[in-house]
């Protein structure tokens, strides 16, 4: 029997984080079933002139982020080739029950926005809450977290305040203070963030911002690195692959309901009180003495830790005048001494028990630490 292999158009950017996690996921179903293959197109919204060359091509079905207009629904209606699309216009509606191979990505928004509710609801007591959407009026997934964030405060008796649009700060300094703001997505979350330093708001104790996607390259490198709501976005993009390469298999109708999995907050400065430095520090000191020597590094320290790296830094400069970096070696070469005045182990044994890589890494370490070998070290200073 011959073995046929499908062609799959992917339209879609890199633009997020997000987007390149889902390729990500694509091409792992893509790698790991060798009966498709991909023409990748980056681009944020499939568009007429993309859909005709993808018939030109032969392409068996198509996976797109997002339609660019209503000639582009056209288009793809009249087409003939099966779709998945994650983001559905307002305008597509029209396509509920008609009989064309189109299905539009459902995913449960509403439990991201509860989700977001509860965790807020988990902070501390805000005098009010509210909501930032999606600059695009048309986008559904924004109102349905929306929906799910306000109906989840409701069950408690809080009444959730919708940004109407306008002049973002001025509406912001109108919030009974101290406020939870759940924006639709990070980038809106960085604008929030923008304009609560605007108006000389503090962040989190005026403000405290959650936003979704968890991108790191936004949320991390934020002034006042932001919390977010992170989406398994590399197990979705796999899981709408498998839905279309299942629909053309068996030639059956695609639902477009795809579940959300690992919906976790990631805690950063902006929803969480300031740690006091001294404390800060003493637990710093206290994890890296016990972990030190078992290939602790200082951005996994900043990770245990829950602050952001820039904190963390900042708070050793101020109080040690040393790096997280520098302190970890510190402790390294404190189990190296201790092992030198106790014994006669090798030396080898000696770098691998204390967490260097190498023994002539650790010599060369050693001896510009404390101007002399590890050898006349030991003889120096070895317990009688």
């Amino acid at each position: 029997m011959k073995h046929v292999r499908r062609k799959i158009l992917v339209a879609m950017g890199l633009d997020t984080s997000a987007r390149r996690e889902m390729l990500s996921g694509i091409f792992r179903f893509v790698n790991s079933h060798a009966s498709w293959s991909i023409l990748f197109k980056q681009t944020d919204t499939l568009n007429v002139a993309t859909i005709s060359s993808a018939v030109k091509d032969g392409v068996d079905g198509i996976l797109a982020a997002e339609l660019s207009n209503d000639s582009a629904y056209a288009a793809l209606m009249s087409c003939g080739i099966p779709a998945l699309v994650q983001r559905r216009m307002e305008s597509t509606s029209k396509c509920d029950g008609c009989d064309c191979d189109i299905a539009w990505v459902e995913t449960d928004n509403e439990k991201v926005g509860r989700h977001g509710a509860n965790y807020l609801l988990s902070v501390g007591k805000f005098a009010s809450f509210a909501f930032v959407p999606s600059e695009s009026p048309d986008a559904i997934w924004s109102r349905q977290r929306g929906k799910g964030f306000a109906a989840e405060l409701a069950k408690k008796g809080i009444a959730c305040q919708f940004f109407p649009g306008g002049d973002l700060s001025k509406w912001l300094v109108q919030l009974k203070l101290p406020s939870a703001v759940f924006c639709a997505y990070d980038q809106r979350a960085l604008q929030v963030l923008s304009a609560s330093a605007n108006m000389g708001m503090k962040v989190p104790s005026h403000l405290a911002i959650l936003g979704v996607d968890n991108d790191d390259l936004l949320c991390a490198t934020a002034k006042v690195p932001l919390s977010s709501i992170s989406l398994d976005h590399e197990a979705f993009g796999y899981d709408m692959m498998s839905m279309l390469a299942s629909g053309l298999r068996t030639r059956t109708r695609m639902t477009g309901n795809i579940s959300l999995k690992n919906v976790k907050v990631v805690e950063r400065e902006s929803t969480m009180p300031p740690v006091p430095a001294t404390v800060l520090i003493s637990r710093a000191l206290d994890y890296i003495s016990q972990n030190a020597t078992h290939g602790l590094t200082p951005k996994e320290l900043v990770v245990r830790m829950g602050v952001s790296e820039r904190l963390l830094y900042l708070r050793f400069r101020e109080l040690l005048n040393i790096t997280p970096g520098n302190a970890i070696l510190d402790a390294k070469l404190k189990a190296v001494e201790k092992r030198l005045r106790q014994g006669r182990e090798s030396f080898g044994v000696i770098c691998t028990a204390c967490g260097f890589n190498s023994p002539k890494h650790l010599a060369r370490i050693f001896k510009r630490r404390y101007g002399c070998t590890m050898r006349d070290w030991r003889k120096q200073n070895r317990t009688r």
